[in-house]
């Protein structure tokens, strides 16, 4: 100001808020000190809301029913029962994961997943805090546990660690009841990706771990990690794609 009494903001606080005694007002989906943060790209691509949050703090998309992602662009299967691919996403009816809400794919082996392991946890009784690694997470392979037909004489109790990760269909929404297998373990059973796509696998540490994914109509794919002992690793995620023929596929139904 003409008296050097206004304070200034950055200068882009402008492009998206405006400068209030020397802070930064954003405007409606955007955040952060100088209103740089899009809380809702695209404008929801026209699907949703773009709602605050209860503290105003931050925005985001609140997608309207039948779709999904931080910018609601991603089309959901929504009727689950017409042997059509009504989001184009190359999953039918109750292949596609969103369907298993759905009353028509309830008892699909296309739905089929394992419990959450807090789920698990809450039924045990506690353990001292002083537990081994084995100790605290050898329920994963228990009877009606997460990893099936795992044979706990096959888990080295000093060695043990958690393989962790997280399945995504083509469009990039988690996928449930994807088989999970250590390729050169057959002995340590298998497990199935959770309702968020989500999966835990105990192995043996040491070493690197190759696991295999597998859920029709996707081909298999293998991805390898190093695990130490004692160990929770998080592996980068993965992605199920079609094989290049059933693309093809895909690609001359849509003409």
């Amino acid at each position: 100001g003409a008296a050097c009494d206004v304070q200034s903001c950055d200068a882009r606080c402008h492009h998206h808020g405006a400068c209030v005694d020397g802070s930064c007002v954003c405007s409606q989906g955007w955040g952060g000190t100088h209103c740089t943060l899009d809380g809702c790209p695209d404008a929801c691509s026209g699907h949703g809301l773009c709602s605050n949050s209860s503290a105003g703090l931050s925005w985001s998309c609140l997608c309207s029913a039948g779709w999904s992602g931080a910018d609601c662009s991603v089309q959901l299967e929504m009727v689950c029962d017409d042997k059509l691919d009504n989001d184009d996403d190359g999953l039918v009816d109750c292949m596609d994961p969103e369907c298993c809400w759905n009353e028509a794919c309830s008892l699909s082996q296309y739905c089929s997943t394992v419990p959450q392991p807090a789920a698990i946890l809450i039924s045990k009784p506690p353990l001292p805090e002083f537990a081994s690694f084995f100790e605290k997470n050898k329920f994963i392979v228990e009877n009606g546990s997460l990893q099936k037909f795992a044979k706990l004489t096959e888990f080295d109790p000093r060695r043990v660690s958690i393989i962790r990760g997280k399945v995504f269909t083509p469009s990039g929404e988690g996928l449930r009841g994807v088989r999970v297998s250590n390729g050169l373990s057959l002995k340590e059973g298998f497990t199935l990706t959770r309702s968020d796509g989500w999966f835990d696998m105990l192995v043996n540490g040491g070493g690197v771990v190759t696991l295999k994914f597998g859920k029709s109509p996707f081909p298999y794919q293998s991805r390898s990690v190093y695990v130490p002992w004692n160990q929770i690793v998080v592996m980068d995620d993965i992605h199920l794609v079609f094989s290049k023929k059933r693309q093809g596929r895909a690609q001359t139904l849509s003409f």
